[in-house]
């Protein structure tokens, strides 16, 4: 698309000035030429391309001429509330009469429907029929239907709207279909929105009378709500009760029927038990608790079978008379969402139910690692033949995070390779390599898998392994003829052959019948650098 302006003088203006003209398309504009005074008329109009960056393409220079021959009659504009807009539109003259002008108006864009494109039917035809392809013909069908629901919903919509309309209209006191059809209105409401003059009597609101129930004549009560204190979570899992009642006395309270006014001395909750935020597949116990204010004992139950990812322990408990217990709820969930689940609890066997309900907000579990990349590098100091590097794992979460690392490059171990972390601390872990010859097999990627996290932490090592050459000058060290105990020595000198410093080291053979020492064992050498090295040999 091209972009174009068109600037305007005293006499001359075009219609429109400015817009946008597709590809392979022609546009229409309307220069209009309003004289001031009788003569000939001429000047310039700049014609401006634009890209669609903006930027200036060209300048087209358009001249133009007119001629005012004659003083054209003063046309009287018919104004007053009878005048319709058509009334105010000018007469436009034409220089050629007998030539249809083009004039530029805005077309409303009408999208082709899909299915009848040429390029849309060619790609149906050549579709093969199967059980999850549609036929050109199934297609129409699919989308008239959908387009019948679509109408629906959309004739639904304007009906509700002018229902709306008709009633605002009538709460103003103005006729909206006598509106419609005034020419005269101009679009404006009757009163203009203004209050009405009538007086209305005032709205009496009544005040809500509710009825105080007596928990001694019946109807459903429930415990009160018992709040969650921080500092009684030890307590609560400190205190045993048993489960089940054992002597004659426990087992008639526990099978009674309590009255409303009986149900009021329980206090049981909180009512919402909150986990806050958890991570996935971590478990997070919190406590549920009943304080017994009777002086008979209750048993108290919790419904949580039901429920994959809760687990009461204890799941019943009996409360002696003054006594306070604490069911501890375990939450463990395997998918990040905002949990909110309804828990039942019974009293006296399930003679009397109530609910409680458990939110917890499930997040994703991550442990941090203290470097992306890791490189191997051998130092003068170093004188093993592996390298051994720490990484920290840290755990920002609230609860312990359980990790494994994945390695398949036997070059690389890791020490540990799984274990646990605590939560708010952190592990470290030791990777050691060793370098082989093998193209390829002195880089690793390690994965840090966390058990209940949508990804994994990635970790690149890189080994330099720099190639050292190193040679004996003597290829075979002839000892000669010699005596049984008596150690004999001989010089060899070992050469670094290659064009970097190497490190080496000799390896002598063990579990043998003889004794064969070297000196140095082991050493650094400069590229092209020589070293005596001294062999006792003791037979």
């Amino acid at each position: 698309p091209l972009a174009f302006s068109i600037g305007r003088s005293t006499y001359f203006k075009a219609n429109p000035s400015k817009g946008t003209v597709g590809p392979g398309q022609a546009f229409s504009v309307l220069v209009t030429f309003s004289p001031r005074n009788l003569g000939v008329v001429k000047d310039v109009l700049r014609v401006k391309t634009f890209s669609t960056l903006g930027m200036q393409v060209e300048d087209i220079p358009l001249p133009v001429k007119g001629v005012c021959s004659e003083m054209a009659p003063r046309v009287v504009v018919k104004g007053g509330p009878e005048a319709l807009p058509e009334h105010f539109v000018r007469e436009k003259k034409f220089v050629r009469s007998d030539v249809e002008p083009i004039l530029p108006t805005k077309k409303k864009f009408v999208r082709e429907p899909t299915l009848e494109r040429s390029d849309m039917v060619e790609r149906y035809n050549m579709l093969m029929p199967t059980v999850n392809t549609l036929t050109l013909d199934e297609a129409k069908m699919t989308q008239a239907h959908k387009d019948h629901y679509d109408a629906f919903v959309r004739d639904s919509r304007l009906k509700r709207e002018k229902k709306a309309y008709d009633k605002e209209a009538r709460k103003k006191g103005y006729d909206a279909a006598a509106m419609a059809t005034d020419t005269t209105s101009l679009g404006l409401e009757s009163a203009s929105g203004l209050d009405s003059p009538r007086l209305n009597l005032p709205k009496e609101v009544d005040p809500l009378y509710t009825m105080n129930m007596d928990p001694s004549s019946g109807g459903y009560v429930r415990p009160r709500n018992r709040p969650a204190y921080l500092e009684e979570e030890a307590q609560l899992s400190a205190t045993k009760f048993k489960a089940k009642p054992t002597t004659a006395q426990e087992i008639r309270d526990c099978a009674a029927t309590l009255t409303p006014f009986e149900i009021t001395r329980l206090s049981c909750g909180p009512s919402v038990l909150e986990f806050g935020t958890v991570c996935a597949m971590s478990s997070t116990t919190k406590y549920f608790a009943v304080t017994n204010d009777l002086k008979q004992s209750i048993m108290v139950k919790l419904n949580t079978a039901n429920f994959e990812e809760l687990s009461a322990d204890p799941d019943q408990v009996v409360v002696p008379p003054g006594g306070t217990a604490g069911l501890g709820v375990k939450l463990c969930v395997s998918t990040i969402q905002a949990y909110k689940q309804s828990v039942a609890y019974t009293i006296n066997g399930g003679a009397h139910m109530f609910f409680f309900d458990i939110v917890a907000d499930v997040i994703p579990v991550t442990l941090q690692l203290s470097r992306d990349e890791i490189y191997f590098r051998f130092t003068p100091e170093n004188w093993e033949p592996h390298i051994i590097e720490d990484i920290v794992i840290s755990n920002p979460n609230s609860y312990p995070a359980e990790y494994t690392w994945d390695l398949h490059n036997p070059s690389f171990t890791i020490t540990p390779s799984h274990g646990i972390v605590d939560r708010k601390s952190s592990l470290n872990a030791s990777i050691k390599w060793k370098p082989t010859n093998i193209p390829g097999m002195n880089e690793a990627m390690c994965q840090l898998r966390v058990v209940g996290a949508t990804s994994a932490s990635m970790v690149k090592c890189i080994g330099e392994n720099p190639e050292g050459k190193c040679a004996f000058r003597e290829k075979i060290v002839n000892l000669g003829t010699i005596s049984l105990g008596v150690p004999q020595t001989r010089m060899a000198v070992l050469r670094n052959v290659g064009n970097s410093d190497a490190v080496f080291q000799v390896e002598l053979p063990t579990n043998s019948a003889y004794s064969l020492t070297c000196t140095p064992e082991r050493g650094r050498m400069q590229a092209g650098q020589m070293m005596d090295v001294e062999l006792t040999f003791e037979a």
